[in-house]
């Protein structure tokens, strides 16, 4: 299972998934792809995917409150954003061991290094979506390699232990300034 969390809008990169979706269908014929999201596109999307001639690998389910359940059930969260800022879908993907496939734009290369924690590629690269793809699910072992690392990495870097010390550094430097300590 294929999935991709969060609005469904043109700058999301959806269309790409669709236009990629052929081509890791031709390695994984059973695949299914998960758009879980608020439609923004008025069905444009879902249009698209009919047109492919593959509708029937496709899931459409709308915003969803139960998103942890659906990350669950994912092998591998594509999101490739256009534009980006820092994308909770794939935190939240990571957090549960998920490898995740994302373009490199915005804050996307700030939670993922590429081949170490998932895959980057290059934003409006449907070819080089399907590849990633291909590659992550035909390789049970770099999955779950990618995954750890993944986990890891929100662990170390975004857990509440790590928010707590930030905000006490934080705490601590203005403390400094307002005693006229500035360092």
């Amino acid at each position: 299972m294929i999935g991709s969390a969060g609005d469904l809008r043109f700058i999301k990169g959806h269309h790409l998934i669709i236009k990629a979706a052929p081509l890791i269908l031709q390695e994984f014929p059973d695949a299914v792809f998960v758009f879980v999201g608020a439609d923004f596109t008025n069905g444009e999307l879902r249009r698209h995917a009919n047109e492919t001639g593959f509708s029937d690998h496709f899931r459409f389910a709308g915003f969803r409150f139960d998103a942890v359940r659906f990350m669950s059930a994912i092998d591998v969260l594509v999101q490739p954003s256009l534009s980006e800022g820092l994308p909770r879908a794939i935190l939240e993907a990571m957090s549960l061991s998920k490898p995740v496939i994302g373009s490199g734009v915005g804050g996307i290369p700030e939670i993922i290094q590429d081949e170490v924690n998932g895959y980057l590629v290059s934003p409006n690269d449907a070819q080089a979506l399907a590849e990633g793809t291909c590659k992550v699910l035909s390789n049970p072992s770099l999955r779950m390699k990618l995954g750890k690392q993944a986990y890891e990495m929100v662990k170390e870097k975004f857990s509440v232990e790590r928010m707590i010390q930030d905000f006490e550094s934080l705490y601590e430097s203005l403390a400094h300034i307002e005693h006229g300590n500035i360092s």
